[in-house]
């Protein structure tokens, strides 16, 4: 048929041209109708099979997931924190999705420490009036307030004071657990404020630990990473690393109590910290602990920087201003510590050796050296 014939065609049949294009298009739209609704139907089965596939990976009974960041408040939703994990412990937490459980101003009473082995933990936060306008406080227990002692991990805590009794472990996490603390938690009132052991980390900013007899705590392959915040008036020592642990305390401030920091077999990273009105030590390495600082502040100290039985201190430019001994060693120990300003006149430097003071370069006893060579000072 010639293109010349169509129109004559049309107007012999009575049918124009629009109407075959409007019965044409009519036509697919129908098409794309269906073809829509099908879309939609393997959507949802699609969707249906995902969770059937999860629960069967799960193999906990959990009843559905989170796909979306959302929020329970306690006690609006649930009738405490208790309340809240439990039913969390029945769902599953999508990679885009996040669970904040937000605790309200004032007092929530724990009932023995919180254990958390949900799958899904890393994203799950806990915390509480994050402005700062409010207090939102948890009283726990003898037992401590966060176990994580044989595995489990948190997404975060913040704007929360955990207290104490006393006694117990505020938040203590191990065997390759992780937790994240945020800012505006404060920690006070424990026997130990936090613990990490077994490869369990914890990572804070901003933290607060008051008044507990050991701040922070890290052994036997147990990480604690803490940026600025401060700890206050511990009764033994502010931080401590024991023999595999290993605290990293960037621009920390540690004042007053018994001790500073503390590294008996383990390492102490401390770049920028500032130790002061500690009535033993600020700086103290001991039994092959080693601290490793730059910029290091020491103020109103018994001791600003020790080490003793082969301890071993690495300071860049340290400061020492006003405590009764600058650098005291014994035993074994040694202290590198280039650009060190002392209490003293600049460009002199004394070391205490079992209680007696030396001028560097002298020698207080037969096979006991201690010397100064480019801000190294040595006692053997």
């Amino acid at each position: 048929m010639t293109r010349a014939l169509l129109p004559a065609l049309l107007l012999a049949s009575g049918c124009g041209f629009e109407d075959i294009v409007d019965d044409r298009m009519g036509t697919i739209d129908a098409d794309l109708a269906e073809i829509h609704d099908r879309l939609e139907d393997l959507e949802a089965e699609n969707v249906a099979l995902r969770d059937r596939l999860a629960a069967v990976e799960i193999g906990s009974g959990a009843s559905g997931w989170i796909r979306e960041p959302e929020t329970w408040l306690v006690p609006g939703d649930y009738a405490n924190l208790q309340a809240a994990l439990v039913a969390a412990a029945d769902v599953r937490i999508w990679p885009s999705g996040r669970l904040t459980i937000q605790l309200e101003p004032g007092d929530h009473a724990l009932v023995g420490p919180i254990t958390l082995a949900h799958p899904d933990g890393q994203r799950i936060d806990i915390i509480g009036d994050l402005e700062g306008t409010a207090t939102t406080t948890l009283q726990c227990g003898g037992a401590g307030c966060f176990d994580l002692s044989t595995g489990g991990s948190l997404g975060a805590l913040a704007g929360l004071d955990l207290s104490g009794p006393g006694s117990g472990v505020a938040v203590e996490v191990g065997s390759n657990g992780r937790i994240t603390l945020g800012p505006g938690l404060r920690i006070s009132k424990f026997e130990t404020g936090l613990s990490a052991s077994t490869g369990g980390v914890i990572r804070g900013e901003g933290v607060i630990l008051d008044s507990n007899r050991v701040g922070v705590m890290a052994e036997s392959g147990g990480i604690i990473d803490l940026l600025e915040g401060s700890v206050r008036n511990s009764t033994l020592v502010g931080l401590a690393a024991e023999p595999g642990g290993l605290v990293v305390a960037y621009d920390v401030d540690v004042a007053g109590g018994t001790g500073g920091l503390s590294a008996r077999g383990g390492q102490i990273w401390a770049p920028l910290a500032s130790v002061s009105d500690q009535r033993r030590v600020a700086f103290s390495a001991a039994e092959g602990g080693r601290i490793l600082g730059a910029r290091t502040r020491a103020a109103a100290n018994g001791i600003a920087y020790e080490a003793v039985d082969g301890g071993h201190l690495v300071m860049d430019n340290a400061t020492a201003t006003g405590n009764v001994v600058d650098v005291s060693l014994d035993n074994g120990s040694s202290a590198s510590m280039p650009g060190f300003t002392g209490s003293n006149a600049p460009g002199t430097v004394e070391v205490r050796y079992r209680s007696t003071w030396f001028s560097a370069g002298t020698m207080p006893g037969a096979g006991v050296v201690v010397s100064e060579h480019d801000g190294k000072f040595y006692a053997h």
